[in-house]
């Protein structure tokens, strides 16, 4: 294995947390214009990325702009999966943390109080975003 992929592959085992950003990484930062409303396309396949992340221990963190009730019912359904904590299943998967209306240096305020909450730091932590808020 080459030198870069094995000081990657270290970094990784490093991360326990992930914050992202919504337009751009959850969404393909189309909008339909058109409609009485703005509605943008998402994929299923991202649901079931941040359920693999979920399922390893890995903590989620969306920090928007948006303020659309659309992420709100998203990460709703997220967390209300069969798999994820609840009184009952209180070994399940920790619960996804939404941000909106954080744009700017207001994201990166959002995601140091949530690495704050669940015991992380920016050292334990991988973002994306479409732009370069986390950097």
């Amino acid at each position: 294995m080459s030198q870069i992929k094995e000081e990657a592959r270290e970094l990784a085992k490093l991360i326990r947390a992930v914050v992202f950003d919504v337009d751009g990484v959850l969404t393909d930062n189309r909008v339909l214009e058109g409609a009485s409303y703005n509605a943008k396309w998402r994929s299923y396949y991202d649901g079931q990325g941040v359920s693999l992340l979920r399922a390893i221990g890995i903590f989620v963190c969306f920090v928007t702009n948006e303020k659309g009730e659309w992420i709100q019912n998203v990460v709703k359904k997220w967390n209300d999966l069969p798999s994820s904590r609840k009184p009952e299943n209180p070994n399940g998967w920790a619960h996804v943390t939404l941000f909106t209306g954080m744009g700017g240096d207001k994201k990166v305020v959002a995601a140091k109080s949530w690495l704050k909450e669940i015991g992380a730091s920016f050292d334990e932590c991988a973002a994306m975003g479409d732009d370069n808020e986390f950097n």
